[in-house]
């Protein structure tokens, strides 16, 4: 008779890697390092359902991107998976590095609970987010805590009672309200519409976001107020705006 495998299983695992650089450089040259990468404390249990592994990634450059001294967490135990994914570095560019980038979950069923953090070097810029996403057949529904973050060294709020669903051809966002004193950045779909968002800015220094895609080492600095509509965002995008900006310098020209 021929062989059959149980299901009932209970193993652990580990595995590490050496020099990949001239399978990389041959099959993927795209990707650089992975070298000394390392799986250990692997462990399978189908009595209990459960699964867990420590790893680490020294180093790896993707389309030139780098990371750093990744780190990877997973342990699961009755249908509740924890997660967590961190480096010490990541360098988008030679002006844009990023420190300590970290994100963790709970996934039980279809709903989780989600945390995220990162800074800039410099330390003027840090982010950190909670919040809590469901998965239906069809679409992702991100609903986010009320958080803190700093933007140019300026501390801003994100207002809870927001929602993002996301699906095919649907992106309706309700109330991601943005603020910083006088400052605010707020988020809509436009009614009857799957696919059309609205930005409102008030009085929104230039400088804080633009940081972020500053355009051949030239600066920007102003202060916006208006709407910008975005329209058809998964097919033939365009954009409406209807804007002011007062006090506006590009490369330090008014």
């Amino acid at each position: 008779h021929a062989d059959t495998i149980s299901r009932e299983q209970n193993f652990v695992f580990a595995a590490r890697t050496k020099n990949l650089e001239p399978f990389l450089s041959f099959f993927y040259p795209n990707i650089k390092g992975l070298s000394n990468s390392f799986i250990e404390n692997g462990r399978v249990n189908t009595l209990t359902n459960s699964i867990g592994f420590n790893g680490e990634i020294p180093y790896v450059k993707l389309n030139g991107v780098e990371y750093k001294k990744i780190s990877l967490r997973a342990a699961s135990q009755n249908n509740l998976l924890r997660d967590s994914i961190s480096a010490a570095e990541i360098d988008l560019n030679d002006s844009l590095q990023l420190m300590n980038p970290f994100f963790s979950a709970s996934i039980q069923h279809n709903e989780a609970d989600f945390v995220l953090s990162v800074s800039e070097k410099n330390l003027l810029n840090e982010i950190s987010l909670s919040g809590h996403v469901v998965a239906t057949d069809d679409s992702l529904t991100f609903s986010l805590n009320k958080n803190k973050m700093q933007l140019n060294n300026r501390e801003w709020t994100l207002e809870k009672n927001n929602s993002i669903v996301y699906g095919k051809n649907k992106l309706t966002v309700h109330n991601f309200n943005l603020t910083q004193g006088e400052q605010q950045l707020l988020i809509n779909s436009i009614p009857s519409s799957t696919a059309d968002v609205r930005c409102q800015f008030t009085n929104l220094h230039v400088e804080d976001f633009y940081h972020f895609i500053r355009l051949y080492g030239y600066d920007a600095s102003g202060q916006l107020t208006g709407t910008v509509d975005v329209k058809n965002i998964f097919s033939n995008l365009f954009f409406i705006a209807n804007a002011t900006i007062t006090n506006f310098y590009f490369n330090h020209d008014h």
